[in-house]
């Protein structure tokens, strides 16, 4: 493990000095030591981290923290540890009928703000990758939606869900107009759904409530 540790320490050392344009015969000399020694360091023929360490990183303008971690593994560790994100699972499509028991290809894992949750256990809330495009402009191909399981919260008239009805799923604005079901899409190109509720007895309808949306980076 320390072998490992001090080769990464080398790589962010010759990254480091050579961005402030240091030779290793100068950053040795900055530190008291010889060019040799530096070289060493730079390509992990040390066996233990130096006691020169503190020296090292006050020549080369950083703190020693600064110096064993690189800037992506001080995000992992910030990430980890911060309380009001959590892990929600990118998920390609929804299941039939909730999550629960449903089969998901989870494709990533995205660090969300656990507020967008409003309360709900994480494992009832999915990120989906939206593939297409009834919902221009507001909700784009390649766009993700965090989404509830519809069994978990109360769908409202005016709500973004996905709506699953016999396998066919699709993104619209809900509105329950009392014997039927009203699903408008957001694109003028698209009809709206009509569903009537005598209908939902002989097929399945299942909601997921849209809670927020993440834009595709252009």
């Amino acid at each position: 493990m320390e072998s490992t540790i001090i080769k990464k320490l080398g790589k962010r050392v010759r990254k480091l000095r050579k961005a402030k344009g240091l030779s290793s015969d100068k950053l040795a000399e900055l530190i008291g030591r010889e060019g040799s020694f530096i070289r060493r360091l730079e390509t992990g023929r040390m066996k233990n981290i130096p006691e020169d360490i503190e020296k090292i990183a006050q020549a080369l303008g950083v703190s020693i923290a600064e110096l064993l971690t690189t800037p992506e593994e001080k995000k992992e560790i910030e990430l980890e540890f911060r309380t009001d994100l959590v892990t929600i699972l990118v998920i390609n499509g929804v299941p039939a009928s909730g999550f629960e028991g449903g089969d998901t290809e989870i494709i990533d894992y995205l660090p969300t703000p656990r507020e967008m949750l409003r309360g709900l256990p994480q494992e009832r809330v999915a990120w989906v990758k939206v593939v297409g495009d009834s919902m221009e402009p507001k909700v784009s191909r390649g766009d993700l939606v965090l989404v509830a399981d519809g069994s978990w919260v109360e769908v409202k008239n005016g709500d973004l869900v996905i709506a699953v009805m016999d396998g066919e799923k699709t993104l619209k604005r809900f509105y329950d107009k009392g014997n039927y079901i009203l699903l408008v899409p957001e694109n003028e190109s698209y009809e709206p759904l009509m569903i009537p509720k005598d209908k939902l007895k002989e097929t399945s309808l299942y909601l997921y409530k849209v809670l927020g949306i993440l834009k595709r980076m252009q």
